[in-house]
């Protein structure tokens, strides 16, 4: 992996300070489109969301992955300009939110102006919404593409994750084989609809299989629903 490093200025980042700024040379990576990696410490810029990598943006001429061409973009940026971040005080997963200028201008700001970051409905400051209101209907940088808002995109995939995983219950019994009150033997697989409210009683001579032919060759058959 290419790693791409600026020289930068932090403000006392590593002290987790609020308002000290302590100038010191050390070395950026850009992460993603509104993250970097600075002296080790991974740090987040505030108010704004950039696309994530991988995630695709739509046109009339095709779909690219827009979150890859604004980390290209941000590198291309902070090569030869002095980066300057302030610890705000809050964390998101670990990471420092900070407020960053490059050469001496908002860089936040920057990036919402040039449509290479949305504002963040729950922590954007009000010029952040306004500079994205101009972008949005210029269609500039990401709005000239259909695009979901990085945070659905995010919760989105969160969600595939989840449905895709199975439930430790599954792991543990993927066949459940039930005895009706009429005394048939039945399994039920992850999947069908039943299959959650069954409960195995093993006094009663249920039993959970490791597939459906062990569960035939014992003598149940497969529910209907």
């Amino acid at each position: 992996m290419v790693k791409n490093w600026v020289r930068v200025a932090v403000a006392t980042l590593a002290a987790l300070s609020y308002v000290s700024v302590v100038s010191a040379d050390t070395e950026a990576q850009v992460v993603d489109g509104d993250g970097f990696r600075i002296g080790g410490q991974a740090i987040r810029l505030v108010g704004i969301d950039a696309p994530e990598r991988g995630q695709p943006c739509g046109s009339s001429s095709g779909v690219i992955d827009c979150g890859t061409q604004m980390v290209i973009l941000l590198r291309r940026d902070i090569q030869s300009t002095q980066l300057t971040c302030r610890d705000t005080g809050e964390r998101s997963f670990k990471r420092i939110v900070a407020q960053c200028e490059l050469g001496g201008e908002d860089l936040g700001l920057r990036l919402i102006r040039e449509g290479r970051a949305m504002a963040h409905p729950d922590h954007a400051k009000r010029a952040y919404f306004k500079a994205e209101r101009v972008a949005k209907r210029e269609g500039i940088g990401l709005w000239a593409y259909q695009m979901q808002p990085p945070w659905e995109y995010r919760a989105a995939l969160r969600l595939a994750a989840f449905s895709a995983t199975p439930s430790q219950a599954e792991k543990d019994c993927p066949v459940k084989g039930n005895i009706s009150r009429g005394g048939e033997r039945i399994y039920h697989v992850a999947g069908q609809r039943d299959y959650s409210k069954v409960k195995i009683t093993a006094a009663r001579g249920e039993r959970c299989f490791s597939d459906e032919p062990q569960a035939l060759k014992a003598g149940w058959r497969k529910a209907q629903r």
